[in-house]
């Protein structure tokens, strides 16, 4: 089943045919048919384009320890007994 548009919608888009076309003068007719034709037309449905499939994250890495983090170990100091 088509759509049926009205007068006004018609009318409107043979406006703006004619007005793409330099507004010729004496060819009204023509762009009232192409207008009720280029309404009455289905629009032509999108392909959906085929889904990728979903992809995996990687884990997080790990954290580096920069020197400022990492525990730093006690030097045992050397004291002379005496």
């Amino acid at each position: 089943m088509t759509p049926q548009f009205d007068e006004a919608a018609i009318r409107q888009a043979a406006y703006f045919l004619w007005l793409s076309e330099g507004q010729p003068m004496g060819s009204e007719q023509e762009f009232w048919f192409r207008a009720e034709a280029e309404l009455n037309t289905p629009a032509p449905k999108k392909k959906s384009s085929p889904r990728k499939p979903a992809t995996r994250k990687a884990a997080p890495k790990a954290e580096k320890t920069t020197s400022a983090a990492k525990p730093r170990a006690r030097k045992a100091k050397a004291t002379a007994k005496t």
